[in-house]
């Protein structure tokens, strides 16, 4: 009997996570070396899931399917492949860009494509059917991203004189629309847009002055805000796991050659304050423009530029809730870089 209280324990949690539709063990994908692999939120639990990938992304909801890119003879095409490696297929032909993005109801992919002769938006369903042009100009229009109300779908493009500029449109490509060129104005590049979990919010990097700043916009009032303005460079901004927002979340790096040193920081909305909640002990930098935010951490790959003999990536998990001697700092996962929650 001594045994029984535990495994009750055991099988009532296994029957909550079955119906919930949760799986227990690793949720987190990332590259190793060019490799597609797995491991919990702890770092531990590390698996190959399939050779030959980057780029990986969970399906939205679920930890069962996983959609990268994988670089082939011809070009790259984005595939999927389940969680545990099985029923790899193919979904789009061997003109893909790396960046795509998820539907919120799983049924499409939206991603790059250089197939018509230059990057334009295209959407496919998850089964390989149905692909459809969205964007045809002959400017560059890439790193689509759908909302997460599945109403929108923000990209970036350099139509207007050559800048990089965040376009909306609607899922079918209709209603395209410049969103930070009109009111922002002025010479620069606006870049890397990153959805408020409601989606009632971009947050995006902008350079004016040859330097890139985080801005945010409130897309009900058009209200942009700039959250730093000094000379260093600020990159890879994401949100807190509430709705409305409470934070934005970015890293900052002083410009080289003075120093490559790189902090996690957060922006708070409602005071305009920020904090500074972790930084690397040595100089190191960014593997992606994008960052993994979970309802606790942010997941992030760095590397060290001037390691020897080989920069190794490595992948952290920072706490984005605590302040002050409360944070842990930089917490180390193991090598490999573009780790996605």
């Amino acid at each position: 009997m001594s045994n029984y209280r535990p495994v009750m324990l055991a099988l009532a949690a296994a029957l909550i996570l079955a119906l919930c539709g949760c799986r227990v063990g690793p949720s987190i994908v990332y590259v190793d070396k060019k490799d597609v692999w797995k491991m919990d939120s702890g770092g531990g639990q590390k698996s190959m899931v399939v050779a030959n990938g980057t780029r990986p992304r969970w399906i939205p909801g679920t930890k069962d399917t996983i959609a990268f890119v994988r670089h082939q003879a011809g070009g790259k095409a984005i595939y999927l492949v389940d969680h545990d490696g099985k029923n790899e297929r193919q979904l789009t032909g061997n003109d893909a860009g790396e960046n795509f993005s998820w539907s919120p109801d799983r049924n499409w992919i939206v991603y790059e494509s250089d197939k018509d002769g230059n990057p334009n938006i295209y959407k496919i369903r998850s089964d390989g059917t149905g692909e459809t042009r969205l964007t045809d100009n002959s400017a560059d229009d890439i790193f689509p991203r759908w909302s997460p109300g599945g109403t929108q779908i923000a990209f970036m493009s350099d139509r207007r004189n050559g800048d990089w500029d965040i376009f909306l449109m609607d899922p079918d490509g209709k209603n395209q629309t410049n969103l930070t060129g009109g009111y922002l104005g002025g010479n620069g590049a606006d870049k890397f847009p990153a959805w408020s979990l409601g989606g009632d919010y971009l947050a995006f990097q902008g350079y004016r002055a040859y330097h890139p700043d985080i801005f945010f916009v409130e897309l009900a009032t058009k209200k942009f805000t700039r959250t730093t303005t000094d000379t260093l460079e600020q990159m890879a901004a994401g949100w807190d796991f509430n709705t409305p927002p409470n934070y934005v979340l970015f890293f900052h790096r002083p410009k080289p050659p003075t120093s490559h040193s790189l902090s996690l920081r957060r922006y708070t909305l409602a005071t305009g304050k920020i904090e500074e909640l972790a930084k690397f002990p040595s100089p190191c930098t960014l593997t992606n423009w994008e960052i993994s935010v979970t309802a606790a951490n942010v997941y992030c790959g760095v590397i060290n530029p001037i390691s020897a003999p080989t920069p190794v990536p490595e992948i952290y998990a920072i706490q984005y809730h605590l302040t002050g001697s409360a944070q842990p700092g930089p917490r180390l996962l193991g090598p490999g870089r573009l780790p996605h929650y």
